[in-house]
């Protein structure tokens, strides 16, 4: 009885192909000789370029739980709605702030201006440098027009212009003493004569101008010329009397 001797071979040695023989096209390569050339050969499929396009579609339109979801929609009427109360907002805040800026601004020009802290009052005013000629209550008729004034609206230069007026007064100085006080101070020059009439014992003090300081009852005329004139009035225009006043003025004190 013969014998069958069935040889066994490696499948896999079989099956495996040559090295020779494996072929790989590189599809980067979109020469069209080479695609011609490399027709009806072997391809190796692990080397070809691949997109998991299902993995991408899904990381783009899943949810934050992995859950899909639909791609958003704008609705242009809540973007518009949206829009109106951004602008309502910001209009709102910008009115706020400037109502903010002139409330502060009103009560701050209250305060310095209508408030009782800086309102002058005739207590307040302090009078120094007048004398039996230039009275105290001369320069305080002209310091009381500035009164219940804010001492910020107090005029200095007009105060001192009324003063410079009064005859005899050769200087004026307001000082402001914040928040409500004023200090005001004259220098008022002697009397170059004294105009005396027979009826009346009053004295009118002149200047050597001829300008009348005012007239008193009783004051100091020493080492002050007395001049003995018929009417007041008439004396100050008569070109006689200012000479006389000129030259009296001139002498030295007594």
């Amino acid at each position: 009885m013969g014998r069958v001797i069935v040889s066994k071979s490696n499948d896999s040695s079989e099956n495996k192909p040559h090295p020779r023989t494996v072929k790989s096209l590189n599809l980067a390569d979109t020469n069209p000789n080479r695609e011609e050339k490399h027709q009806g050969k072997f391809v190796d499929a692990r080397r070809l370029p691949g997109l998991d396009f299902i993995k991408k579609t899904l990381s783009q339109t899943s949810g934050s739980f992995g859950m899909m979801t639909r791609p958003r929609i704008v609705n242009f009427k809540e973007r518009l709605k949206e829009r109106k109360s951004a602008y309502l907002k910001f209009t709102f805040k910008r009115v706020l702030t400037v109502m903010a800026v002139i409330a502060v601004l009103a009560s701050l020009l209250w305060l310095l201006f209508f408030s009782p802290a800086f309102r002058l009052q005739l207590n307040d005013i302090t009078i120094s440098g007048s004398n039996e000629w230039v009275s105290e209550q001369k320069i305080e008729s002209i310091a009381s027009t500035q009164v219940d004034k804010s001492l910020f609206l107090v005029s200095s230069q007009e105060v001192i212009g009324q003063l410079k007026d009064i005859p005899g007064v050769t200087e004026a100085k307001v000082t402001k003493n914040f928040p409500h006080s004023l200090q005001i101070t004259v220098r008022a020059q002697r009397p170059a004569a004294m105009l005396k009439t027979r009826e009346s014992s009053k004295l009118t003090a002149v200047d050597a101008k001829g300008r009348v300081l005012n007239a008193v009852a009783q004051a100091s005329i020493k080492g002050i010329p007395v001049i003995e004139v018929g009417d007041i009035q008439r004396s100050l225009n008569n070109r006689a009397v200012l000479e006389a006043v000129k030259i009296v003025s001139s002498l030295p004190e007594s």
